[in-house]
C-alpha cells in the first residue's frame, strides 16, 4: 500500500415528505442538523459512517415514513474521490463555523473585565457546552477545535484559580467528549 488516505465511509439518507404541513420538513431538518449531517441536495443528507449515525438515520427514516413520507438510507464506501473530498470539506467548514462562533464569544468574554452576575447564566459554562457539541460533530478532528479546546481549558483554569470555584474543574472535566 502507498500510504494514501483511506476514504471515509458515508451514510446517506434520501427522503421525501409532503410539502404541507412544513413543520414535518423542519422537524427532520433539525434532527439531521443535530447529528451534524450535511445536505448534498434537498432531501439528501450525509454523515460519516458510525454505528451511532446508522441507528439515528434508521430512526429518522422510520419517523419520516410514519409522517407519510418515504425514506431510504444506505452506506456508501466512497462517492468517488472528488465527491468524497468535497463532502469532507463541507464537514470541515461546518466545524470551523461552529468553532469560529465560540472563538468570537470567547473574545467578547475576555474583553469584559467583570465576571457574570449570579443572576445570569455563566457564559463560560454555556461556551463549554457549545464546544462539546461542536467537538462531537467535528468528524475529521480539525486543528481549530484543538485550539479552541486549549483556550477554554485555560480560561476555566484561570476562573477556578481566581474565583475559587469548585465546579470549574467539573466544567473542564472531559472537555473533549468521546466520539464514535
Amino acid at each position: 500500500m502507498d500510504g494514501a488516505a483511506v476514504p471515509p465511509s458515508w451514510l446517506l439518507l434520501i427522503y421525501s415528505l409532503p410539502a404541507h404541513p412544513t413543520n414535518k420538513r423542519v422537524y427532520v431538518w433539525r434532527k439531521l442538523k443535530q447529528l451534524g449531517a450535511v445536505y448534498l441536495v434537498d432531501s439528501v443528507s450525509a454523515l460519516p459512517y458510525t454505528e451511532r449515525h446508522r441507528e439515528h438515520l434508521q430512526w429518522i427514516a422510520a419517523e419520516i415514513v410514519e409522517m407519510g413520507g418515504g425514506a431510504t438510507y444506505f452506506q456508501a464506501s466512497s462517492l468517488g474521490p472528488q465527491q468524497d473530498a468535497q463532502l469532507r470539506r463541507q464537514f470541515e467548514e461546518q466545524a470551523t463555523e461552529r468553532y469560529t462562533s465560540i472563538t468570537e464569544a470567547l473574545d467578547r468574554l475576555e474583553a469584559t473585565s467583570h465576571p457574570p452576575s449570579i443572576e445570569t447564566e455563566d457564559p463560560l459554562r454555556r461556551l463549554t457546552a457549545q464546544f462539546r457539541l461542536a467537538y462531537a460533530q467535528d468528524f475529521f478532528h480539525s486543528a481549530t477545535g484543538a485550539t479552541v479546546r486549549r483556550r477554554l481549558e485555560r480560561l476555566l483554569r484561570a476562573r477556578s484559580v481566581e474565583g475559587g470555584e469548585d465546579d470549574a474543574h467539573d466544567d473542564m472535566g472531559d472537555l473533549a467528549t468521546s466520539r464514535d
